[in-house]
């Protein structure tokens, strides 16, 4: 069953050095981490967090309109995207991520190897049935039936939707000319579904269906994802292991880096940070310098003691050279010029 916890409690009382309730918006991708992050927080320091899962672009325009503390996305948004002139706003990475390719199937057992010029075809619609020749050339022992192909896919603005059209404008020229990498697509067909936990139902409910979403949301809910085809001909299966073998192509240079479809031999071709987006002056957003205090502290601990809940949920940690980067840019918050770490 999807996780939708929402660590929604109300607003306390708004006594002298007390922290008000932390808000933030965003990315659906990391949610099932963070909301296991801000539980076990609470638990310890209490500090209750309310997180609302709405998609990154929605995140973003929420944190730009100062409704939240922080926002989440899975995406690198650009300087004119994040512009406030108020403060520049920072991307703090928190994990690894995969973006999977998710069916169902229901006779079928063997797990699918799908390339990205399969896919793309797939969501373009040159491919309409499970059984088509070129899906069977490479599941050679899959059972295939000659069922439509129903496509599932986001139906808002999204980071996984931006990864997997990456992804997929890389390796396919068709769709690179046609649709695009971006956060929001114009699509050619399909069934819309909001957030990566509406996409996970609905390719569970319909039989025969292919979508893309986290793949914590895959496992929590015994979907079938298939393995995908990386940079060196070789069928990845996402795993904890294949993420961070993404990861070793642009660590310890950087952080902001593209993990898409890297060179390295083991690694899964669709992975990704995922970020938290603060303003550096927190006033900013926040209003009181408690809260901010209570906000970066927070930040702190879930880039350090809180990566243990990481590969639990099939997140790839940081490495010591990024959590070394975040750490930094944590650093650097202040409230009206006074350090908060």
């Amino acid at each position: 069953m999807i996780l939708l916890l929402v660590l929604s409690i109300g607003l306390g009382c708004q006594q002298s050095k007390k922290p008000d309730l932390i808000i933030g918006a965003g990315a659906t991708f990391p949610y099932p981490l963070y909301s296991k992050m801000f539980l076990a927080y609470k638990q310890i320091h209490n500090i209750e967090v309310n997180f609302l899962p709405i998609g990154s672009s929605a995140g973003l325009r929420q944190l730009l309109d100062k409704t939240v503390h922080f926002g989440a996305s899975d995406l690198l948004f650009s300087e004119k995207e994040l512009h406030n002139p108020d403060s520049p706003i920072l991307h703090v990475p928190i994990a690894l991520g995969a973006v999977v390719v998710v069916y169902n199937l229901p006779d079928t057992k063997q797990q699918l190897n799908l390339s990205g010029d399969l896919i793309a075809r797939i969501f373009l619609g040159e491919i309409g049935f499970w059984d088509h020749a070129d899906i069977k050339k490479v599941n050679p022992d899959a059972n295939l039936p000659h069922k439509k192909i129903a496509i599932i896919r986001r139906a808002e603005g999204s980071g996984t939707t931006f990864a997997f059209s990456t992804f997929l404008s890389i390796t396919s020229t068709a769709w690179k000319n046609s649709i695009g990498a971006g956060k929001n697509l114009t699509w050619p067909q399909g069934i819309g579904a909001k957030g990566n936990p509406g996409v996970t139902i609905l390719v569970k409910q319909i039989p025969y269906s292919i979508g893309y979403t986290e793949l914590t949301y895959a496992k929590q809910n015994n979907i079938a994802f298939a393995k995908i085809q990386n940079r060196q001909d070789k069928w990845i299966t996402p795993s904890v292991q294949s993420l961070l073998a993404a990861a070793e192509s642009v660590l310890p240079n950087g952080i902001w880096d593209s993990l898409i479809y890297t060179d390295l031999p083991n690694s899964y071709p669709i992975t990704t940070f995922t970020w938290i987006l603060l303003y550096k002056d927190l006033s900013v957003s926040v209003k009181n310098i408690n809260t901010a205090k209570a906000l970066a502290e927070m930040l702190y601990w879930m880039i350090y003691d809180g990566q243990k809940f990481n590969e639990v949920l099939t997140y790839g940690r940081l490495s010591p050279s990024a959590a070394i980067k975040a750490d930094a840019l944590l650093k650097s918050l202040h409230y009206k010029g006074k350090k908060l770490l």
